[in-house]
């Protein structure tokens, strides 16, 4: 799933199933190329690893990745 910040850099993502998760923070990022493998393994170690349970409300501070 994708969201895109409020100017204060706040989103919210919803109707996520459980499940173990990375978070990326693109400043810009080419339309649809996070679903290519090869441009996330280039960003993995940049993502943020989130564990969602269950009806649980979760707060991730992650950094941005510059653009290109």
């Amino acid at each position: 799933k994708t969201a895109d910040t409020a100017a204060d850099g706040r989103f919210t993502i919803r109707g996520i199933a459980p499940g173990n998760y990375r978070v990326f923070a693109w400043e810009d990022i080419e339309p649809f190329a996070y679903f290519d493998p090869q441009v996330l393994k280039s960003y993995e170690a940049q993502g943020k690893v989130v564990r969602i349970q269950e009806n649980s409300k979760d707060t991730v501070e992650v950094t941005i990745i510059p653009a290109i």
